[in-house]
Order: C-alpha cells, then sequence, then structure tokens
C-alpha cells in the first residue's frame, strides 16, 4: 500500500506471509513501513523499518537512505541499515561529472559492521540471498568513464576489500581488482570493445583475462551479440581430509552469443548461450532462454 501524504512525502506499507528455506510457514509473517521525503528534485531521504518472523528467526531491520545533488554534475548516496540492536552495513556513492573534459568519475565505499550468517530469506532485505557466512568487510572501489573523440569510449576502475577474520572461505577473503574496457562505436548499429580484467585474492589466488565483443542493433527493440574471453586462473585450494594445500592454474577460454527482443511495452525474449573450455580438458555449456512480463 502506497499513499501520497503531501506533493513532497509518500507512506508506504505492506504484509505478508514469511518465506523460509529452513523451516515451515505456518504462522510466519513479515511487514514494513517506510515513509520517502522529497521536498526538491535534487533531495530525497527514506525511512524503513521491516519486521520478519518465523520458526527461527524474529528479526527487526531497520534503514535510512539520502540521494543528494551536491553541485552542478556532482551526486551522493548514503545508505545505513540496522538489523536487530546490531549496525549492519553502511554505503555511501559519490559521482562527479566534468563537462569540459566528458569525464565521469564514481567513488564507492561499503562497510559491514557485523557477521551475517548461514541464513537466506526469500525476498527479505534482512539477509543476503547466499548461503554462506560473511565477516565484516571494508570495501573500496574507484571507476571512471571517459568519452574520446571518433566514437570512442574508455572505461574501468579498481576495487579493494579487506576482511576482519581473513578465512579461506568464498566470499571472505582480501582481494584487489582492477579492469579497463575500450568501446568504439562506429555507427549506431554497431559497437565493438575489448577488455582486461584483474584479481588478486588473499591466499595467493589470480585471475588475469581479456576478452572482445562485437554487437549489432539493427532496431530499437532488437539486439545482438557475440564474443569471446581468455582468462588464466592460478589458485589454491586446502583438502579439508588431509589439510594439504593444492594450486591450479588452467588456461580458460569462453565463447559466448546473446541475444535480445524487446517484443512490446509489457514482454521481452533474452537468449544467450555459452560453451567454456580449458587446458584440463573440461567442457561446460550452458543455454539460458528468459521471457519477461512486466505488469
Amino acid at each position: 500500500m502506497r499513499v501520497p501524504l503531501t506533493e513532497w512525502a509518500k507512506f508506504t506499507a505492506f504484509f505478508g506471509q514469511a518465506v523460509s528455506f529452513y523451516s515451515g510457514h505456518d504462522s510466519d509473517w513479515t511487514g514494513g513501513v517506510a515513509l520517502e521525503l522529497q521536498q526538491s528534485p535534487g533531495s530525497r531521504w527514506l525511512f524503513e523499518y521491516h519486521k520478519y518472523e518465523d520458526d527461527i528467526a524474529d528479526n527487526d531491520s531497520y534503514g535510512v537512505e539520502t540521494w543528494q545533488k551536491l553541485w552542478e554534475g556532482a551526486f551522493f548516496h548514503a545508505k545505513f541499515r540496522g538489523l536487530d540492536d546490531q549496525a549492519r552495513d553502511v554505503t555511501l556513492n559519490f559521482s562527479q561529472y566534468i563537462s569540459p573534459l566528458d569525464l565521469t568519475l564514481l567513488l564507492d565505499y561499503q562497510r559491514l559492521f557485523s557477521e551475517l550468517e548461514d541464513e537466506s530469506r526469500h525476498d527479505s532485505p534482512l539477509y543476503r540471498s547466499g548461503l554462506c557466512d560473511w565477516q565484516p568487510y571494508n570495501r573500496f572501489s574507484a571507476r571512471f568513464d571517459k568519452a574520446l573523440p571518433c566514437n570512442i569510449g574508455l572505461s574501468g576502475g579498481v576495487s579493494v576489500q579487506r576482511v576482519s577474520e581473513n578465512e579461506q572461505s568464498y566470499g571472505n577473503r582480501d582481494y584487489e581488482h582492477g579492469d579497463i574496457t575500450l568501446s568504439f562505436y562506429p555507427t549506431d548499429k554497431w559497437f565493438y570493445s575489448i577488455s582486461g580484467e584483474w584479481w588478486n585474492t588473499d591466499p595467493e589466488s589470480s585471475f588475469f583475462g581479456y576478452s572482445g565483443e562485437i554487437g549489432y542493433r539493427p532496431l530499437k527493440c532488437v539486439d545482438w551479440t557475440v564474443g569471446s574471453t581468455y582468462g588464466n586462473y592460478v589458485f589454491r585450494y586446502e583438502d579439508e581430509r588431509f589439510g594439504y594445500l593444492y594450486r591450479e592454474d588452467p588456461f580458460v577460454r569462453t565463447y559466448y552469443t546473446g541475444f535480445r527482443w524487446k517484443v512490446n511495452e509489457t514482454n521481452n525474449l533474452r537468449v544467450n548461450f555459452e560453451y567454456e573450455d580449458d587446458d584440463q580438458d573440461n567442457d561446460y555449456y550452458t543455454l539460458r532462454c528468459t521471457w519477461g512480463q512486466t505488469f
């Protein structure tokens, strides 16, 4: 339910059945309220509260979010969320468009204050949608997007994550990441791009790869892409039974193509095919078809 209180204030409320992957959902429920304030086009605030209750959880989630236009071409976004009696996370985003240089800069910071346990909730903001523990972390990133002459664009960035307890498990690793992409748009229908990407994670795992892509859009409602990526993985992992540390470095080649068709204002179709091959004689094929319906 959404109710406009004034021209610059809106009230939202919801209530429904809570769904958990860990227990039955009899007598489970979830609900929440939110207040949105926008007194000017360049300033907006959102205050929200969410309650979730089932057989194994009874949680309260709350958050404050703001979007601000600081000056011409500069925008700031901040979001704080709490879970029960603890601060959960904070996100800060800043972007600046420099008109004389036709350059956009983006800075992001994320901080997870408390550990997220091995739980997941369907359509719930209390937990992420992954089944693994996350330790508190700090994450920084800086990106740019630069327009060059002759319909050429250059974009890229770097990011760094540091966790409080550097365990060798999924999602709980220090890492550094960088990428760069050079794009060329000779016409309104064709585009070409080449990219490079690099990862380094602790303990001593890394990835370096490059890719190329060609896109064609004969109509506004249809586009097609084809491309390939070449990457070298170097990773170490520990055998849980014997405690030995292993190292592997497969070279992976991936070829893919994708098709998108916007049938009308409410329907769209996506088809993606991917073939992956590595130097350890492992082949993988993926075909994904998606039909979207907007109500």
